[in-house]
């Protein structure tokens, strides 16, 4: 198995459903995830090879075989995985994943997220402003600035 380079995206939206997960599943899912085919023209789109002797070999070396066995099984029953020919699992949100819908309604949120924090800056300028302008008209008013040219 060749380790793939490049990155994975994972949305906040998944904390909900892997905080069911031990340890264990949880880091068996996140490895499936890193070697699962993203390619969407790829006929294997979303799966993995999940054959044990593999996994252990490459990825998860101190785990048993039974180990792994116990925590894939657990993570099919819970429904994270769906059996795929050829010894792959699919990953169940796989098409979640790249939903390109639920992308941008993440997208839109974190803009608005953005500009909300964008006008509190420009708020902050304006209220500084006004103070910077209080303070100047306050000491014209009282005369007591002098210059001197030294």
């Amino acid at each position: 198995m060749k380790i793939k380079k490049g990155w994975i995206k994972h949305y906040r939206r998944d904390l909900e459903d892997l905080k069911n997960l031990t340890d264990q599943e949880y880091r068996y899912y996140m490895t499936s995830c890193l070697l699962a085919v993203w390619d969407k023209r790829n006929k294997h789109f979303g799966t993995f090879d999940a054959r044990t002797k593999i996994i252990k070999q490459e990825v998860l070396p101190n785990w048993s075989m039974g180990k792994i066995n116990t925590v894939k099984n657990s993570l099919i029953k819970k429904g994270y995985y769906k059996k795929f020919p050829e010894h792959r699992l699919k990953i169940s949100n796989a098409k979640d994943l790249f939903d390109k819908s639920k992308e941008s309604e993440y997208l839109i949120q974190d803009s608005e997220h953005n500009i909300h924090l964008s006008e509190n800056d420009f708020q902050d300028a304006e209220n500084e402003i006004g103070d910077i302008q209080k303070i100047f008209s306050s000491l014209a008013n009282s005369k007591t600035i002098k210059y001197s040219a030294e």
